[in-house]
Order: C-alpha cells, then structure tokens, then sequence
C-alpha cells in the first residue's frame, strides 16, 4: 500500500456507502513504525507522532480539538489505540 493510498483513506469528508451518507474521521494514527506513528489529517500527511502528546498537537495543529483524540468518529487508530506506541 502506497503513501498516497494511506492519504486517500484519511478521510476529511462525507462518503457514499450503500447510498447512506456517513461521516468519514478526520485523521488516521497508522500503526506504529520506526519508532513513532504517523498521523495523517484530511488526506495529507501530518507528520510522525512518537507519543500520545504529539498526536494531539499534530491535530491541534489542523483545526481539531486534541480532546477528541479518542473520539472513534474523529480519529482513526490503525494497530492499537493510543497506548499502543511498539
């Protein structure tokens, strides 16, 4: 799976799935790798994140309230939640 692809999925937008509107998140926490995870936010990459703090100032840095960080609807974890950084 290519960067690109890991972008597309990030989501920032409303969607079509079974001709129901749903709502996509806002940002995607991939799985850790390399010693941190990387955070993308509406589609574009928003840097790499090595602790639960910086995940929320990468979103506080894109317009979204770093306490909704564990809100399932606004922020995506891949390969474990926040607590989950090896």
């Amino acid at each position: 799976m290519s960067a690109g692809r890991h972008g597309a999925d990030a989501g920032g937008g409303d969607s079509t799935h079974d001709g129901h509107m749903e709502r996509e998140v806002l940002a995607v926490v991939l799985p850790p790798c390399g010693g941190g995870r990387r955070v993308w936010v509406g589609g574009h990459d928003a840097g790499r994140a090595r602790r639960p703090a910086d995940v929320a100032e990468l979103l506080r840095r894109a317009g979204i309230d770093p306490a909704r960080m564990t809100d399932t609807g606004t922020v995506e974890w891949r390969g474990g939640g926040p607590q989950s950084w090896r």
